[in-house]
């Protein structure tokens, strides 16, 4: 239902390096999803460019009636679900293994996010009360999920996710964005603490008068393009969409790569910043420090005066920044596609599946 984002591109990477002898299939007739070719190559219709309130919820009631032919009838053995909305399990028959991944309990981590009885609050819980088994993209979200719903321990198994490697003739891309900059990537919901790092931006404008903030992602709402520019930093906070190669050459082109968020699943943009050979400057929160080792210099979230040094130490020091660098390229050599993708499959069939 998306057009790019992190789970969709788990999903199409994981299935892009099974082992051969596991054949897919994907109910899917309608899409957008700009990752979905790499593991269907035809069978499905991208027909609506405009985006519109609710899009990704049209295609989705368009998509079900094929996909519960699927269930109903296929000759499989695992359903996999790649989206909580427990609709199909009535239509699973007896003898197939029922499983899904939970990317994160940001719904129930994040105090207020949601109301108790949003959808994707309520269907995510009851899901993971059906399915047989649960992966989970990290240690610290399997501890959520026993926390937090009470899930045994023994349903659940911890895969983490891969980063693909980008061509380095994608560093040279033109991105038009010419000055030093930090880079910031992806949504700006109110957990992301997006406004924190405009707030510590503002004080390193006054030492650094020529560093920007680039922003990837959708742009500015009101409320933002309003706290921007009453902190005077129109000229200095510059939004960008992109899509895949082009973000390849902002991750490497940048002083630094922050994350700033309170809570996350996993963190891919952590390894695709270190594997654009970008330096990591991270908040030092849920997952993060699993996922990114000793290769960030990490922040309190919470603290403006934490993360204005941690930037400040990163971008003003080149022999640092290279350090880091060199750790990213280290760390990122535990994260890859085809152990994630062998993982899978000892996960469905309890054998390597070679």
């Amino acid at each position: 239902m998306e057009k790019y984002g992190g789970v969709s591109r788990y999903y199409s990477q994981m299935i892009a390096h099974l082992p051969a002898t596991i054949s897919y299939d994907i109910a899917i007739h309608f899409s957008s999803n700009e990752y979905l070719p790499l593991i269907k190559k035809n069978g499905y219709f991208h027909f609506i460019n405009k985006n519109f309130p609710h899009k990704d919820r049209f295609y989705s009631e368009l998509n079900k009636p094929n996909s519960i032919r699927h269930i109903k009838h296929g000759d499989y053995d695992v359903y996999h679900m790649t989206h909580c909305d427990p609709y199909g399990f009535k239509f699973v028959p007896e003898n197939k293994m029922k499983v899904m991944t939970v990317h994160d309990l940001n719904l129930y981590m994040i105090p207020g996010i949601v109301s108790d009885t949003f959808s994707l609050k309520v269907w995510q819980k009851e899901s993971a009360g059906i399915v047989d088994k649960i992966i989970a993209v990290s240690e610290n979200t399997k501890k959520d999920m026993i926390e937090q719903w009470n899930i045994p321990e023994q349903k659940i198994t911890v895969i983490h996710h891969g980063v693909s490697i980008p061509d380095k003739a994608d560093f040279d891309i033109p991105t038009q964005i010419e000055k030093p900059y930090i880079l910031y990537v992806g949504s700006r919901a109110a957990f992301k603490n997006f406004n924190m790092l405009v707030s510590v931006f503002e004080k390193l404008c006054q030492r650094y008068p020529d560093l920007l903030l680039v922003c990837t992602g959708s742009s500015f709402s009101a409320e933002e393009q309003k706290m921007i520019s009453g902190k005077r930093l129109t000229d200095k906070i510059k939004q960008i969409s992109v899509g895949d190669r082009q973000l390849h050459s902002l991750y490497h082109h940048a002083c630094c790569y922050v994350y700033p968020s309170l809570y996350e699943g996993f963190g891919m943009p952590l390894l695709e910043a270190m594997a654009a050979e970008c330096p990591v400057v991270c908040s030092q929160s849920s997952c993060f420090p699993e996922i990114a080792g000793d290769a960030a210099l990490y922040f309190d979230p919470h603290s403006e005066q934490e993360m204005l040094y941690a930037i400040e130490k990163m971008i003003s020091s080149n022999a640092m920044r290279e350090t880091f660098i060199s750790l990213g390229n280290e760390r990122i050599k535990k994260f890859t596609w085809e152990e994630c993708a062998a993982h899978h499959a000892q996960f469905y069939f309890g054998c390597n599946c070679k």
